[in-house]
């Protein structure tokens, strides 16, 4: 809060599900705790947050709580959820919840 900077998550990363790929061998966390999200927010309100997700299946919830919060910013499909079919539904929810408060993508 008092450095006046942003805080960017990148949630869900299982590491190392198949150590013999190396740096490749990541995974996905199916549910990751969005409660954790939901108190960082409450907690520091005058901090920005940006967030993203790697499961399809926090998608909905980051939206709920985006709508609650004015300090978190969600952005982009990443990882596994960066293919075409992901994207048009995650853009398509996101619009219709948070209208255009949010990124569609980053790089």
């Amino acid at each position: 809060e008092e450095r006046d900077l942003p805080l960017a998550l990148k949630i869900g990363a299982h590491r190392a599900v198949n150590p013999q790929l190396k740096t490749a061998g990541d995974g996905v966390v199916a549910f990751a705790d969005m409660s954790v999200l939901s108190r960082l927010c409450s907690r520091f309100p005058k901090v920005r947050i940006l967030a993203t997700f790697l499961s399809r299946n926090n998608q909905h919830e980051a939206c709920v709580i985006a709508s609650k919060f004015r300090n978190l910013h969600i952005y982009g499909c990443w990882w596994f959820c960066n293919n075409p079919s992901m994207i048009q539904e995650i853009t398509t929810m996101r619009v219709e919840m948070l209208g255009t408060a949010f990124t569609a993508q980053h790089s």
